[in-house]
């Protein structure tokens, strides 16, 4: 699962740049109801909507945790082990939704930056550029 990282490093002002092995298997999800008929060619791929209103409610929390990360008071481990003993933590969810949403936004880079793929291609071992283990 990958969206708690994304949450964190949007909210630390970070570009996260992960490799993408498997891109026909991705999930994007819908920035609002109605994404999928007007992104018709990307339904397959799309997932529900982002819950804005998740990130609304509880985002001065999440900025908390985002600061105590920055000015090191807390670990990010720390934190993320915390919301991992209740994933239904109302701030872990929102940095899922924020993260979901950056990941959504870095996919849709990905696929639209012909300078980006390149660059994060060189980042596989050899083996996967060549397809052994895809």
């Amino acid at each position: 699962m990958i969206e708690p990282g994304f949450g964190i490093t949007r909210l630390l002002n970070v570009d996260l740049l992960p490799r993408i092995k498997q891109i026909n298997r991705v999930k994007l999800h819908q920035a609002d109801y109605g994404d999928l008929a007007r992104y018709a060619n990307l339904a397959p791929a799309m997932t529900r909507p982002i819950r804005w209103d998740i990130i609304a409610k509880n985002y001065d929390q999440v900025v908390k945790y985002a600061i105590a990360i920055r000015t090191r008071t807390a670990s990010t481990e720390a934190i993320l082990s915390r919301f991992t003993r209740t994933a239904s933590h109302p701030a872990y969810q929102a940095m899922l939704e924020i993260g979901r949403a950056a990941h959504t936004t870095f996919v849709a880079r990905y696929l639209r930056s012909t300078r980006l793929q390149p660059r994060l291609t060189l980042r596989l071992p050899r083996c996967s550029q060549r397809g052994i283990f895809s």
